[in-house]
């Protein structure tokens, strides 16, 4: 073969290549499906495609608690999580995201919101997670108590934060507030705590 010849069999090759990768882009492109990222193994290309098939949902929640300042408590708040698109979990899944809670009791009410992280499933209850086996988070609250508090004065307003985990459905709560409003100042940390059922 001629040095002519060879020049232009390479020429051929490279833009048969180069057509041959643009045709593949373009196809990728109009199936809808993200063109792959240079440099991935191919496991780490499946978690990166299974990643943006997560899709934002809301997971509802629920606790029932006993705890100081507010006794008997009844919690119920929603998760705003990212998961895998498509039925919810019905066994078990990761979720993570924001949540927020409402929980009024027999000696005080708790509106709180910060970030979740758990592993749980709805069995058989659809998007009403159910089953929680393991989770925790941290929020910022507002606790106002009223009737029988175990404080003194017994009504009054906090704010603070609380942590908390959940094992196998059973939770784990701990925080700290301070007095926030009208009245006395000169009120030190009032340490909250509570042991119940759910997340």
């Amino acid at each position: 073969m001629h040095r002519g010849e060879t020049f232009r069999a390479r020429c051929f090759e490279v833009v048969l290549s180069t057509a041959l990768l643009l045709a593949t882009g373009i196809v990728a492109a109009q199936e809808g499906g993200p063109a792959p990222h240079a440099g991935l193994t191919p496991i780490e290309e499946r978690v990166r495609l299974a990643d943006l098939a997560r899709e934002r949902r809301v997971i509802p929640l629920g606790r029932l608690r006993l705890s100081h300042p507010q006794q008997v408590s009844a919690g119920i708040g929603a998760l705003l999580a990212r998961q895998p698109a498509g039925p919810v979990c019905k066994t078990a899944c990761e979720l993570r995201g924001l949540i927020v809670r409402a929980e009024p009791g027999l000696a005080g009410g708790q509106v709180s919101a910060g970030y979740a992280k758990l592993v749980g499933g709805t069995a058989s209850r659809e998007q009403f997670l159910s089953q929680v086996y393991l989770a925790w988070g941290v929020k910022g609250a507002l606790l106002r108590t009223w009737g029988e508090a175990n404080l003194d004065p017994r009504h009054q307003t906090l704010l603070g934060a609380e942590a908390e985990v959940a094992v196998i459905n059973v939770g784990f709560s701990l925080g700290a507030f301070r007095h926030v409003g009208s009245g006395d100042p000169n009120h030190g940390w009032v340490m909250t705590g509570g042991l119940g059922w759910g997340f």
